[in-house]
């Protein structure tokens, strides 16, 4: 029910942030001093000799298990696409040289994997994307858990696109396109850490989006699952652009390189997203009319419907009675 989903919703942060902070383990180590400020790395409690630390300082490093969150998602991302593979429909490959079972196997990242890592990230702040954004841009490694499953993002969300590059053979568009995501994931998470929560809320819009691209070319002679496409595309086009608005307006202080990265980065995505989008339509209703003039129109399902059984004419049996 509502109330239950609800009562879920709120304590979700409850267990969110334990639950990262039990996965979380620390290590020491000795950096130089003048590096530690921008590791953002916590020192380390236990006083050290000052022979020892002249120059050096010793910090601690949460090297937490969020690496296997993204090794699980691997292994279970080979699992989903194996038994995909044994359909024998989706043995084909689509219009850019994938098949088909992989648009099946990658539907599952898209629309319930990022997605659940993002709710779990914006649940350990409380649901404020304000107070998100200040640990992000405060530092890397938290001791309470609250950037686990940022990391868990950036783990699954890599390991999607660098998978895709080592086992597959992707098209020129492709390849341009799985290196605009690394290195925008890349940019967001190091450069500009403020804005990686509004960076997570763009890249799950954009993949709500490819996975109905990725429905579509499973289904690509229904109408019904086009429209679901190209609306769902246009509506997620018009949410990563939001949220890159959104990342640029957020952060008065940042270079003007960095808001410009990112807005151009953003933006050819949305155009050529939005492009293909449009031109499937158009390919659709092409093949539509041309369906529709070898069956003559309306007049052709009209004289068919006529001649159908309950339509017909009377027997002559039947008019003698």
């Amino acid at each position: 029910s509502a109330s239950t989903a609800t009562h879920a919703l709120r304590r979700a942060p409850q267990h969110a942030a334990p639950l990262a902070t039990m996965l979380t383990t620390w290590w020491e180590m000795r950096v130089p001093a003048a590096l530690a400020p921008r590791l953002k790395l916590p020192p380390s409690p236990v006083p050290t000799d000052s022979s020892l630390s002249d120059g050096w300082e010793l910090v601690v490093v949460p090297l937490g298990a969020a690496w296997l969150v993204g090794v699980a998602w691997l292994v279970s991302s080979a699992l989903i696409r194996k038994l995909c593979r044994k359909n024998p429909s989706w043995t084909s490959t689509d219009e850019f040289g994938l098949p088909l079972y992989l648009c099946a196997s990658h539907m599952w990242t898209q629309i319930m994997v990022l997605p659940a890592i993002f709710l779990l990230s914006l649940a350990c702040a409380n649901y404020s994307i304000s107070g998100w954004v200040d640990t992000a841009s405060s530092t890397w490694f938290t001791a309470n858990g609250q950037r686990f499953w940022d990391w868990c993002f950036f783990y699954v969300f890599g390991g999607y696109m660098v998978e895709d590059l080592i086992v597959f053979r992707l098209g020129p568009m492709l390849l341009l396109h799985h290196i605009g995501c690394l290195a925008g994931l890349m940019f967001a998470f190091v450069v500009c850490p403020a804005g990686w929560p509004y960076f997570s809320a763009g890249a799950v819009a954009f993949e709500f989006g490819s996975a109905l691209l990725n429905l579509y070319c499973l289904y690509p002679h229904s109408r019904y699952v086009l429209w679901a496409y190209a609306s769902s595309m246009t509506c997620s086009n018009a949410a990563a652009g939001l949220c890159c608005a959104a990342m640029v307006l957020s952060q008065p202080s940042a270079a003007i390189g960095a808001k410009a990265f990112s807005a151009t980065l953003t933006g050819t995505f949305i155009l050529l997203r939005q492009k293909t989008c449009n031109d499937y339509v158009r390919k659709h209703r092409r093949a539509a009319r041309a369906r529709r003039k070898e069956g003559g129109g309306g007049h052709q399902r009209r004289r068919r419907w006529l001649s159908l059984p309950w339509r017909r004419a009377p027997s002559a049996a039947c008019k003698s009675t």
